[in-house]
C-alpha cells in the first residue's frame, strides 16, 4: 500500500476568539479516527519549540487539509496571518492537498479568491461541520493513490486470505499463561484462514521504531485491536501516543477495516499484570476513545470470549465481501445530531451487538418520558451512518402515520410508482429491503407491540424502537434506558449552563434523579433566564410553583408537558391506576411493598381500594403504569421516579371522589398508619418500620402545617421516634 505523505488528516487554523466552536469540531474529529492536529492538543509537541518553523511546516506541508476558519479576528491576528501565508503557500503547489474555508462571517482574506467555496458556520452546528469534513477526507478523489474506498470508508479488501494485524500491548501476549490473550486472537485468525502479524514477528531494522510500526500496519488488509488496561511505551518523537495509539491512527488513516475487542472490566487478573500505574488514566481516554468513535466494540472477558468474538467478526467480514448485486440508494431523514448528547457508550455498544449478533435484527429502547430514548436513537444513527445507506424515522404513536412515513421512504427510494396509494408502496418497499441490507428504520415513541408488529420490514438490516412499554420480547430484544449517571448528568448541566459550577450543578442532578429532560430544562433556566441553582431547588421543593411546568422557548417541551397527555388519558382510562400514581408521589422514592396494597386496600380512596383487594385488577392496574414507564415493579414492591412524583403533586391531573380532590397527604398518612401494624419497640417490628420508614418521615414532611392531619402524623412521628430510639438507627 503506497505511503501517505502526510502526517495529518485535518489541520484547524483559527484565531483564539472563535476556539469554543472550533473545540467541538476538534472533539467531534478527534472520535472519528482522524488524524488532526488541533493546538488544544498539542501542548507537548509545541513546548520549547520555533514555534514560526514548527508551524510553517504543519500548516504548509504535514497536512492533507487546512481548515480555515475565516472570521474578523483571523484577518487581524499575528499567528493566523503566519499560518494563512503558510496555507497559501501550499495551497497551488503541493499535489493532492486542499484549503478548506469555513466562515463565521464576510470577511475578506488576502489571497483567497471570492470564487472558492465555504461553508458558513452561522448555519451549521460543530457536529454538522464535524461530518462534511469526515466526508471530504473519506471522499474518493481525495484517497491516497493506488487505493481503492469501500463505501463504508474503508479499503476494499482483496481476496482470501488475509493479513491481518493484531495491535496489543506486551502483556496481553504472556497473560493468561494458559493460552494469552494474543494466542486467542492469532488461533482465530488462523481458523478463519489468514494470516496473523504483529510486531513481534519483525526482525531488526535501521528504521525508527514508529516507522516500522506505521508500514506494518499498512502492509496489512485489516486491523485488530485488543485494548486492555496498560497504555503501553508512549512513541520516542510522539510522546503524547502510545505505539497501540499509533497503529490505531495509522489503520484509521490508511482505510483498513478496524475490529476493536476491548478487555471487560470484569476481566480476571492480577493487580501487576492489569494496572497501569503511570498511564492508567491516558489508556482509559483512550479506551473511551474507541468506544466513542463509532466503530463496533466488543467487550470481552476471557481469551475464549476473544477468540469466538474474532472468529465471528472475520466470518461477517467474509461474508460482506463474497455478497454482490444492488444497493440502496443513500437516503436519510434523521434528525442533526445533538450538540448536547453526552454519555451512553455502553448503551450505544450494546444496541450495535444485539443488532449485529442478536437473534433478532430489531431492538428496543424502553424507559420513561424524558430519559432520553429517543436521542440515544438519534445518537445511534449518527455514530454509525457509515453501516447504513438508509436510514428514517417513523414516528409511530398513530398507526395512520406509520404507513404514510414508510410509503415516503418508498418514494424517496424511487421502489413505489407514482400511482401507488401508501399501501402498495409499503409493499413493493418490504419487498426490496427483504433482499437488501445497509438500511436502518426507527420507529419513535411506539406504544402498542401488536399494532406496531404489521408495519416491521424482514430482511438483513436493522429496526430500532423507542417505547415506553417494556414489553416487546415477542417483537425485538428490549434494552432499556435509564438515567444518565450522576457525572454524565453533571456534565450535561455544565455544557448545558458553563456558568454553573461543579457543586451546584451536583446538587441539581441529585434532586432530578439524573433524568436528561429535566436537566436540560433546568439547565435553560440557570443559563437563560438567570435563575439561580439555590432558587432552582428552592422552587423545585415547592409544589406550588411547579418548576417542572416552566414554558421554555422554541420548540422545547417542558417536563410536565412531556407528562401530562399520559396523566390525563389514564386519570380517564383507569382512575384507579391514577389514583395509585397519585398516591406513590407523596410517599418517597423508594420501593413499596405489593402486598401493602393488597393487605390494607380499605385505607384506600374508591375505585383504588376495590382493584387493590381484587387478585385479578391489582395486576391489571400495575401493569397499565408500567406500560407507561410511570413506575418500576421489582422483586414485588413498587417505586416511582421523584421527578414523576414531583410532577404528580405539583398538578390536579383529575378530580377524585364527589366532593373533590382528595388531601393526597391524608390518604398517604391514612395508608401508612394503617399498614404499620407492627409495635415499633419490639423487635419483630422493626422489619416494617425499617422498609416504611422513608415513606413515613416523606409524609410527615408533607403533612407539616395542616391542622386535620395532625392526629395521623403525630402517630406517625412518635412510632418513627419509638423505632429510632429501640434499634439505635440516627436520623438522616
Amino acid at each position: 500500500m503506497p505511503e501517505d505523505p502526510y502526517r495529518y488528516d485535518l489541520t484547524l487554523s483559527f484565531a483564539g476568539e472563535d476556539r469554543p466552536y472550533v473545540e467541538e469540531v476538534a472533539q467531534e474529529l478527534r472520535r472519528s479516527g482522524l488524524r488532526i492536529w488541533y493546538d488544544g492538543y498539542e501542548t507537548a509537541e509545541l513546548w520549547g519549540k520555533n514555534l514560526t518553523d514548527h508551524l510553517d511546516e504543519i500548516y504548509g506541508a504535514g497536512s492533507r487539509f487546512v481548515v480555515m476558519f475565516v472570521s474578523a479576528a483571523y484577518g487581524r491576528r499575528l499567528w493566523t496571518s503566519q499560518e494563512r501565508r503558510s496555507v497559501q503557500a501550499r495551497a497551488f503547489t503541493a499535489p493532492g492537498s486542499q484549503v478548506l474555508p469555513v466562515r463565521f462571517d464576510d470577511t475578506e482574506i488576502p489571497g483567497m479568491p471570492p470564487s472558492v467555496g465555504y461553508v458558513d458556520a452561522r448555519a451549521v452546528t460543530p457536529g454538522e461541520l464535524a461530518d462534511l469534513l469526515v466526508r471530504a477526507v473519506l471522499r474518493p478523489d481525495q484517497a491516497v493513490v493506488g487505493t481503492r474506498p469501500h463505501p463504508t470508508g474503508t479499503t476494499q479488501l482483496p481476496r482470501h486470505p488475509w493479513r491481518i494485524f493484531i495491535s496489543h500491548t506486551s502483556e496481553l501476549r504472556r497473560w493468561p499463561q494458559r493460552k494469552s490473550f494474543v494466542d486467542a486472537a492469532e488461533s482465530a485468525i488462523k481458523r478463519a484462514g489468514h494470516a496473523p502479524r504483529d510486531m513481534a514477528y519483525f526482525t531488526a531494522s535501521e528504521q525508527p521504531p514508529a516507522q516500522v510500526c506505521i508500514d506494518a500496519v499498512k502492509d496489512c488488509d485489516i486491523y485488530v485491536l485488543v485494548a486492555g488496561f496498560r497504555y503501553g511505551s508512549p512513541v520516542r518523537n510522539r510522546p503524547e501516543l502510545s505505539y497501540t495509539e499509533l497503529e490505531f491512527e495509522t489503520a484509521t488513516s490508511s482505510r483498513l477495516p478496524r475490529l476493536v475487542f476491548l478487555l471487560h472490566e470484569d476481566t480476571q487478573g492480577t493487580f501487576h499484570t492489569l494496572a497501569d500505574l503511570d498511564y492508567g488514566r491516558r489508556q482509559a481516554t483512550f479506551r473511551e476513545k474507541l468506544q466513542e468513535s463509532g466503530l463496533t466494540t466488543a467487550a470481552v472477558e476471557n481469551p475464549d470470549e476473544l477468540e469466538t468474538a474474532i472468529l465471528h467478526s472475520l466470518t461477517e467480514l467474509m461474508k460482506q465481501q463474497s455478497q454482490t448485486g444492488p444497493r440502496l440508494q443513500a437516503v436519510s431523514n434523521v434528525p442533526v445530531r445533538s450538540r448536547t448528547f453526552v454519555g451512553r457508550s455502553p448503551l450505544l455498544t450494546k444496541v450495535r451487538s444485539s443488532l449485529l449478533t442478536g437473534e433478532s435484527v430489531v431492538v428496543v429502547l424502553h424507559g420513561m418520558g424524558g430519559v432520553g430514548k429517543s436521542s440515544t436513537a438519534v445518537e445511534y444513527a449518527h455514530r454509525f451512518s457509515e453501516n447504513y445507506d438508509v436510514m428514517w424515522r417513523v414516528p409511530a404513536e398513530d398507526p395512520a402515520v406509520v404507513l404514510d412515513r414508510l410509503a415516503e421512504l418508498a418514494h424517496a427510494l424511487q421502489i413505489a410508482e407514482p400511482g401507488d396509494g401508501s399501501s402498495a408502496a409499503v409493499a413493493r418497499l418490504f419487498g426490496q429491503l427483504r433482499q437488501l441490507d445497509r438500511w436502518l428504520i426507527m420507529f419513535d415513541n411506539a406504544t402498542d407491540p401488536d399494532t406496531l408488529a404489521e408495519f416491521l420490514p424482514q430482511g438483513p438490516g436493522h429496526v430500532v424502537i423507542t417505547s415506553r412499554n417494556p414489553s416487546w420480547r415477542s417483537v425485538g430484544t428490549p434494552i432499556a434506558v435509564e438515567e444518565l449517571d450522576r457525572a454524565e448528568a453533571v456534565k450535561l448541566l455544565r455544557k448545558l449552563a458553563p456558568a454553573l459550577g461543579e457543586q451546584d450543578a451536583g446538587l441539581i442532578a441529585d434532586a432530578l434523579n439524573n433524568l436528561p429532560l429535566a436537566l436540560e430544562q433546568a439547565a435553560s433556566l440557570v443559563h437563560d433566564y438567570g435563575v439561580t441553582a439555590e432558587a432552582y431547588l428552592k422552587m423545585l421543593g415547592d409544589p406550588k410553583r411547579n418548576v417542572l411546568a416552566a414554558e421554555l422557548d422554541g420548540d422545547r417541551k417542558s417536563v410536565a408537558a412531556a407528562f401530562k397527555v399520559t396523566f390525563e388519558a389514564l386519570s380517564i382510562q383507569s382512575p384507579a391506576a391514577m389514583q395509585l400514581a397519585t398516591l406513590l408521589s407523596w410517599l418517597a422514592p423508594e420501593p413499596v411493598s405489593l402486598d401493602l396494597f393488597t393487605r390494607h386496600s380499605a385505607a384506600l380512596p374508591v375505585p383504588l381500594a376495590s382493584a387493590a383487594g381484587d387478585e385479578i385488577l391489582f395486576p391489571v392496574l400495575l401493569a397499565k403504569l408500567r406500560s407507561q414507564s410511570l413506575v418500576q415493579i421489582r422483586q414485588e414492591a413498587v417505586q416511582m421516579h421523584q421527578v414523576l412524583a414531583t410532577l404528580l403533586r405539583a398538578n390536579d391531573f383529575f378530580p377524585v371522589g364527589q366532593e373533590g380532590t382528595y388531601r393526597w397527604q391524608g390518604v398517604a398518612a391514612g395508608f401508612l398508619r394503617a399498614a404499620l401494624t407492627a409495635n415499633p419497640d419490639g423487635e419483630a417490628g422493626w422489619p416494617l418500620w425499617r422498609q416504611l420508614l422513608p415513606h413515613v418521615l416523606a409524609v410527615v414532611e408533607a403533612a407539616a402545617g395542616i391542622p386535620d392531619l395532625e392526629d395521623d402524623t403525630a402517630w406517625l412521628r412518635r412510632g418513627a421516634g419509638v423505632y429510632r430510639r429501640s434499634t439505635g438507627d440516627s436520623f438522616r
